[in-house]
């Protein structure tokens, strides 16, 4: 592969790290780090996009953001739904917490780890069409 996946693959880790991290540290510094997954969840997604529209700054047809999806072997499709589903699931779960004791700061803690959880997945939609792009090349380098 080549070395434009090293900037997404980096910022997925980078990003369960913050995540492992906050479920791991005082409830203090969840307030510190909640927000920091998304600086390269942003760059790693707006950059997918970039690829995808063609170097363009339009928007990406939805045929197309389809097409690099289908390209991704199954394990990772499933992944990224498994991992849909669990986003899905902790977030409606933080709320609910939320809105039974909003003062409690166990629950503002579990919101904001969904916060970074939520820039986990879009970090790793980004980097799954980093990786379709990158299959598409190859695909068409080796039709040549």
């Amino acid at each position: 592969m080549r070395k434009s996946l090293l900037l997404p693959v980096c910022g997925l880790v980078f990003n369960v790290a913050v995540l492992a991290a906050l479920y791991v540290l005082d409830t203090s510094y969840v307030q510190v780090l909640f927000w920091m997954p998304f600086i390269p969840a942003f760059l790693t997604f707006g950059s997918a996009l970039l690829l995808l529209g063609g170097r363009r700054l339009e928007g990406v047809a939805w045929d197309r953001f389809w097409g690099a999806i289908v390209v991704l072997p199954r394990w990772a499709q499933a992944g990224l739904g498994l991992l849909f589903l669990v986003t899905i699931a902790s977030t409606l779960f933080a709320i609910a917490s939320t809105l039974t004791s909003p003062t409690s700061p166990q629950a503002d803690a579990r919101f904001e780890r969904n916060f970074a959880l939520i820039a986990v997945w879009i970090t790793a939609v980004g980097t799954a069409l980093h990786y379709a792009v990158e299959r598409e090349r190859m695909a068409q380098t080796d039709r040549r």
